[in-house]
């Protein structure tokens, strides 16, 4: 329900929580960031299928990513390099207590005593056609974590208690 990804974060003491969130496409971090894309994998068929535009293509077809933090919002957007289609992330952070504050590209919470996320992905095409602010106005009236959680403990579950198992001694 929803279409989101939903992280409720607490803390056994009251103004506990200090934590920072920020979006960033994995090919940007960690292992992935020095690699030569143009070896293996998906690029091997890229080049079979456009030999001609493997030279001009950076990491794994797309482009950079357009990041944007506001006081309760994180979002990005990544394109496709050879087609005008993309996708977008967009991501609330919802503090009950504490401060919350933009430092550069991230939101930093401190002293709360819960933080919940509240995070959706969207594909896009074309590219021009960016569902970020329709998703803000639908997010945010999904209502609370307790509210999110009983709708989906509804529909799932239902599937997981159709089936049991017993197994004899032996």
């Amino acid at each position: 329900p929803g279409n989101v990804i939903v992280t409720k974060f607490t803390a056994s003491q009251s103004g506990r929580i200090d934590a920072g969130f920020d979006l960033q496409h994995q090919m940007n971090k960690g292992k992935f960031a020095n690699r030569d894309w143009k070896k293996g994998g998906v690029n091997t068929n890229i080049a079979l299928l456009f030999p001609d535009k493997l030279d001009i293509l950076n990491m794994p077809v797309i482009e950079p990513a357009e990041q944007t933090t506001t006081d309760k919002w994180l979002s990005f957007r990544v394109k496709y390099q050879l087609v005008d289609r993309g996708y977008e992330v967009v991501m609330q952070v919802r503090a009950q207590g504490g401060q919350v504050s933009v430092e550069q590209d991230r939101l930093v919470v401190k002293g709360a005593d819960a933080v919940t996320t509240v995070a959706r992905v969207i594909p896009i095409e074309p590219y021009a056609n960016s569902q970020i602010k329709a998703a803000q106005t639908e997010i945010a009236a999904l209502g609370s974590y307790e509210a999110l959680l009983a709708r989906h403990v509804a529909v799932h579950q239902p599937a997981f208690e159709r089936v049991t198992l017993t197994l004899d001694k032996t």
